[in-house]
């Protein structure tokens, strides 16, 4: 599982996993200039498709296991609970909403979640199975990414990619919990953040937005 997202950029970036992963598929999650982009490498994952007409939602689900023979029952547990989730917890913040459904017995897994809608957004869901999370940062071009992988090496994979060329955050590793990134969310507050030009503290207060309380809100 592989995935980045631009955050802020004042030109076109240069960045991209396509050193690391051939097989990327790209869109857009906001319409802003050069912001909201991503990148995905879901070769190898489970894929399926969730549809909530109600609320004019559409989800992809992409599932990575260690464990082939217990895929089924993961399959069949998170598309059923994601169908029913917003009528089911009404007022509730989608993190908690996802916290209620994810599976925290059974075989280890890690879980995208890709929801194209008015305003979309990335989830990401581990049980047992870590998600490594970075903050990307291309000084020349003056562009921030974040960045996620199933992969713990895939860090030293982009330097070696990009030598000398990016600066890298670590954010909590995801495991044994979910976190939820609104992509118009995420680009805005960023780019409030960097008005001072500080991207420590940019990625900062950024962590601690991704990285709250299931009970705060955003």
């Amino acid at each position: 599982m592989y995935g980045s997202l631009v955050l802020c950029a004042q030109q076109a970036p240069s960045f991209s996993l396509a050193p690391v992963c051939p097989n990327l598929v790209r869109g857009d999650h906001y319409i802003g200039r050069y912001i909201g982009g991503y990148e995905l490498d879901v070769e190898g994952l489970n894929h399926q498709e969730v549809s909530i007409p109600s609320r004019d939602k559409h989800l992809d689900l992409y599932l990575s296991s260690s464990a082939d023979d217990s895929i089924k029952s993961l399959e069949a547990h998170y598309p059923n609970r994601l169908a029913t989730l917003d009528s089911e917890y009404v007022g509730e913040s989608w993190l908690s909403k996802l916290e209620r459904i994810r599976r925290r017995e059974g075989v280890p897994h890690a879980l995208l979640v890709a929801s194209t809608s008015k305003h979309g957004s990335f989830s990401l869901i581990s049980h047992g199975d870590p998600i490594y999370v970075w903050g990307v940062v291309d000084p020349q071009l003056d562009s921030l990414h974040l960045v996620w992988s199933t992969d713990a090496d895939l860090i030293h994979k982009l330097r070696a990619a990009f030598p000398l060329q990016l600066y890298f955050y670590r954010f909590p590793v995801v495991q044994d919990r979910a976190v939820f990134i609104p992509v118009q969310i995420a680009c805005a507050n960023m780019y409030q953040y960097c008005k001072n030009n500080n991207t420590l503290f940019a990625f900062n207060a950024l962590e601690l937005k991704i990285f709250r309380e299931v009970t705060a809100w955003w």
